[in-house]
């Protein structure tokens, strides 16, 4: 649990960070995020209300890849 006991203003302290499970991604995994991410910036430049839902769940399957998750997993992220 990352808790301090401050109620309005709780802290995740550096020692705690290193204990949260990120998997490093390979160059190929992390060009593709990119890449998507550039896409969406992109089109929110030319267009702040640009529809860039395909994309976003686009990285959301990398990030899922990145983490090995399951299905059941994906569905309890999405909240299925």
């Amino acid at each position: 649990m990352y808790s301090d006991n401050k109620a309005l203003f709780p802290k995740i302290k550096g020692f705690q960070l290193k204990q949260l499970p990120i998997p490093a991604a390979t160059s190929s995994q992390q060009t593709v995020i990119i890449g998507l991410v550039e896409k969406i910036l992109s089109a929110k430049r030319l267009d702040p209300s640009a529809d860039t839902t395909t994309e976003e769940k686009a990285i959301d399957k990398e990030v899922y890849r990145l983490y090995g998750l399951s299905k059941e997993e994906i569905a309890v992220v999405e909240g299925r």
